[in-house]
């Protein structure tokens, strides 16, 4: 097959073609006849050549609320295709040229795609999760009935053809396997450009990674290929170490089920005396991201900024201290009791002595363990005057036990809380509490059937997996 051919007969005119068309949340996929307009200023129409399916399509083919939440749509984002026609102002790309096509626009001209420390453009992002196009709202896909079919983020790769801005364009070789080069829209130039643009991985260094997904296998490749001398994988699953990761370049594997009373972090660095040169935490768990960090060697010098140690009753002498330039930093025990959150990584990771130390001991909350879940549960509480019944303990959600083998993912973490929730709410309430409705929403467009099935009968016969 030719890829760089096109088209051109259609140039200027609406192309009907087949689509799978996402009509309601979590339901089966429809394979329909849909009209594809001609693109408009800056937009070019690619005819998809290959497309694959990443997790995020499952998550947002399931979501039924927010404002990526919008029926019938076109999912899919990780694909490559070639240009069959192009509108006004478009330069760059021509007709024939093979392209992938990213969620990520990138404008060349502000401040951010600039930089090469970010790809995040402050020129077309405000509206990133608005979906909405360079000049509005107006979908350039109709149904069979001449209706609006919504775009999904910026690409929409499940239809033979598609309409996409040139700042979500990218020029590829055509010499390169259209199955391969799908996957660089994506996953892989996640994981490969943070371990060769952001972390900048050097030969002999050592890598932990948590979570072995498409991104966290991209980054072990990344890792590999710079000449990572240890490479740590970190995941429930040890298939994807035995099966997989090693293929990748991964030389260690740790799993947090397995791991007893020591955190991961603490594993880790006995393994790499001290901690490794660089974390990825791959997943999107806010507790991981701060194990991961605490995976990493202790390098940060923070003792030489505390020149002295006062106690609460020479605040006074603090400030005259600081006005005579003879400080950089006072402290005293009271003030550093509840630092902020964003700095306990670094109280935890220096050497403090004195009141500085036994503060940070006191108040510095213990570390989840690696896959702990998260608990972000708001309890259904009543006040006391409205009601004399025992509030339901805090719901704390501890390791995932040994048999939780779903994708420890930010999906998990919500699905399993939003369950939980809802089973300790209808407990408590009742089965017709409107106030429980919100938690069966959130589970049920959520959960996979399969899990929700699994707990159902883990809850009947006493082996669930969590607090109820």
């Amino acid at each position: 097959m030719d890829k760089t051919s096109s088209i051109s007969i259609h140039e200027g005119k609406p192309i009907r073609c087949k689509a799978a068309l996402c009509k309601k949340a979590g339901e089966a996929l429809v394979i329909e006849e849909i009209q594809v307009d001609p693109p408009q200023a800056y937009e070019v129409r690619i005819k998809i050549l290959c497309t694959s399916l990443c997790h995020t399509d499952v998550t947002f083919w399931k979501l039924d609320w927010g404002p990526l939440a919008r029926f019938p749509k076109i999912l899919g984002h990780e694909a490559v295709g070639v240009v069959e026609s192009i509108g006004d102002h478009v330069n760059g790309f021509k007709q024939g040229d093979v392209v992938l096509p990213v969620f990520h626009p990138h404008c060349e001209e502000c401040r951010d795609c600039k930089s090469p420390k970010s790809n995040w453009c402050s020129r077309y992002c405000d509206d990133f999760f608005s979906n909405t196009r360079r000049y509005g709202m107006d979908s350039r896909f109709k149904d069979s009935s001449g209706e609006d079919i919504y775009h999904f983020l910026f690409v929409s790769s499940f239809t033979e053809y598609t309409v996409v801005d040139i700042a979500h364009l990218v020029k590829i070789s055509p010499e390169i396997p259209v199955e391969k080069a799908a996957l660089l829209s994506c996953c892989v130039s996640s994981g490969v450009g943070a371990a060769w643009k952001v972390a900048d991985v050097e030969e002999g260094s050592t890598v932990a990674i948590f979570g072995l997904g498409g991104v966290g296998l991209a980054v072990a490749e990344g890792a590999r290929v710079r000449g990572a001398a240890k490479i740590i994988g970190v995941d429930l699953n040890p298939d994807k170490f035995e099966i997989v990761g090693k293929r990748f370049g991964i030389t260690d594997f740790v799993n947090p089920a397995l791991s007893g009373e020591k955190k991961i972090s603490q594993v880790i660095k006995e393994m790499t005396e001290g901690g490794v040169d660089y974390s990825f935490e791959c997943i999107g768990i806010t507790s991981l991201m701060e194990e991961a960090f605490n995976s990493t060697r202790t390098e940060l010098n923070l003792n030489g900024f505390i020149t002295h140690e006062l106690s609460f009753e020479e605040i006074n002498k603090a400030f005259d201290l600081l006005v005579k330039g003879e400080t950089i930093r006072c402290f005293s025990s009271v003030v550093v009791l509840s630092p902020p959150e964003h700095s306990l990584s670094l109280l935890r990771s220096s050497s403090l002595s004195g009141p500085m130390a036994k503060a940070a001991s006191a108040q510095t909350p213990s570390l989840s363990e690696q896959y702990h879940l998260e608990n972000e549960v708001k309890q259904v509480k009543e006040s006391p005057e409205e009601s004399n019944d025992e509030v339901a303990d805090e719901i704390t959600l501890e390791t995932a036990p040994a048999d939780f083998r779903f994708p420890t993912t930010n999906q998990t973490r919500h699905c399993f809380t939003r369950y939980i929730e809802y089973h300790r709410c209808v407990a408590a309430k009742g089965d017709d509490a409107p106030e429980c409705d919100k938690f069966a929403k959130f589970y049920r467009s959520l959960c996979p059937s399969e899990w929700v099935d699994r707990w159902n009968e883990q809850r009947e016969n006493g082996t669930f997996p969590g607090p109820l």
